[in-house]
């Protein structure tokens, strides 16, 4: 859960914004999560998404209690 308290929130006119055409799908990531493999991927998540921006654990990855 997330809360966030807003006191300000601003856009762009987008009057500079380039236009640009499609031309085809950006492969990039693909290559990238193919090449780490997915045991690379597993550790790459372990180690970056384990806790939050400011540091709090997230509990993603903490172990079950077998007790439980």
């Amino acid at each position: 859960m997330v809360r966030l308290d807003v006191d300000l929130a601003q856009t762009s006119c987008g009057m500079i914004v380039p236009l640009f055409d499609y031309v085809k799908d950006c492969n990039q990531l693909t290559r990238w999560a193919a090449a780490k493999g997915e045991a690379g991927l597993e550790d790459y998540r372990r180690r970056k998404n384990a806790s939050s921006l400011d540091g709090f654990s997230n509990g993603m990855f903490e172990e079950k209690n077998s007790n439980s």
